[in-house]
């Protein structure tokens, strides 16, 4: 009966060592923030909280649809689902709120609203069936009154792989989408 050699031993390990490695940089999810302000001269905040609202102005293309919606005198809350490539499917969570403070004044006499986007995109290898890998973005805008007009302040956490992280991919896709959608805002406010 003979052994395996030791050499063959220590490739089989290093091997199983790598994929190990390999498996871990995409299943660690790290966080990468991106920070935006702006201002929107002789724009409603109300008229720019709806533009932030609204998927349509946040979608980089594809078919999305609408699964869940409620709204209220306040509020106003949905879910839908959108292709984002091959293999890829998207889920973004947007919830849209006029803080009470003090008396309630609501719709254009809100002195400030407050919009809240998760927004989750899985992946799946070719050919396999699984593993999926998932990446979240989570955006809070807060939108109030200035001279001017309206200020937003906008903050993204992305939750992305360590092997995006490592790579700067995470971050610099996070400061894209977020120049993106402001483009796009300033296009929509002046429509």
């Amino acid at each position: 009966m003979s052994f395996p050699s030791r050499r063959w031993n220590g490739k089989r390990r290093a091997s199983a060592l790598a994929l190990v490695v390999l498996a871990l940089g995409f299943a660690v999810q790290l966080p990468r923030r991106a920070h935006f302000i702006a201002e929107f001269p002789r724009v409603q905040p109300s008229a720019l909280a709806h533009v932030l609202a609204d998927y349509s102005h946040r979608h980089d293309g594809g078919a999305w649809s609408l699964e869940h919606e409620a709204n209220n005198y306040t509020s106003w809350r949905y879910t839908v689902s959108y292709e984002c490539g091959e293999r890829c499917a998207g889920r973004a969570y947007v919830e849209a709120h006029e803080p009470v403070s003090g008396t309630p004044q609501h719709g254009a006499h809100a002195a400030e609203h407050l919009v809240r986007v998760r927004d989750q995109r899985c992946r799946r290898p070719p050919v396999l069936p699984w593993p999926t890998f998932c990446e979240e973005i989570d955006w809070v805008a807060r939108v109030q009154g200035s001279a001017a007009g309206s200020r937003v302040e906008e903050e993204g956490t992305a939750w992305c792989s360590a092997l995006r992280v490592l790579t700067g991919a995470c971050g610099h896709a996070l400061q894209e989408q977020l120049e993106r959608r402001h483009q796009r805002m300033r296009l929509a406010v002046r429509a």
